[in-house]
């Protein structure tokens, strides 16, 4: 049974909700943690606010998982 929204592979065949990219490695950088002072963290961007804005950057700490984010 194909969805309604079958035509675009990004998109969720029965909703049409846009699904996430596959992630491809474990993008790192450096930045300080401010919960465990690891100085690595995994980090990806997303684009939260409006088209003319900046992306958002959400970052993880890898050694103790703290999240916080960046509007760019």
């Amino acid at each position: 049974m194909s969805g309604a929204f079958d035509s675009w592979p990004e998109l969720c065949p029965k909703c049409g909700t846009v699904l996430p990219l596959p992630v491809v490695g474990n993008l790192m950088v450096e930045r300080l943690c401010k919960k465990c002072g690891h100085n690595q963290a995994r980090y990806h961007t997303q684009q939260t606010r409006s088209a003319d804005e900046g992306q958002t950057v959400f970052y993880a700490c890898a050694s103790c998982g703290f999240q916080e984010k960046e509007d760019s």
